[in-house]
């Protein structure tokens, strides 16, 4: 049951950012939401394993541009 916090957390935080129209909010939410799910399907042993290619696959998404411009 430990993967419900992540996941309802990412839910949580998507909700917030889609109510105030906030990229950078829903953003992190996705993160939330993967490692969640990941957590519910394959479970903490193999999540744990695979951590560096999780990461480098949401790396590759583009930050919004709150982070990028100046």
């Amino acid at each position: 049951m430990g993967w419900l916090v992540p996941l309802g957390f990412g839910i949580f935080l998507f909700w917030l950012g889609e109510l105030a129209g906030e990229f950078t909010t829903m953003y992190f939410a996705s993160w939330f939401v993967l490692v969640g799910l990941l957590w519910l399907h394959m479970g903490w042993e193999k999540l744990k394993v695979i951590w560096f290619p999780v990461v480098f696959i949401m790396a590759m998404f583009p930050p919004p541009n709150f982070f990028t411009s100046t």
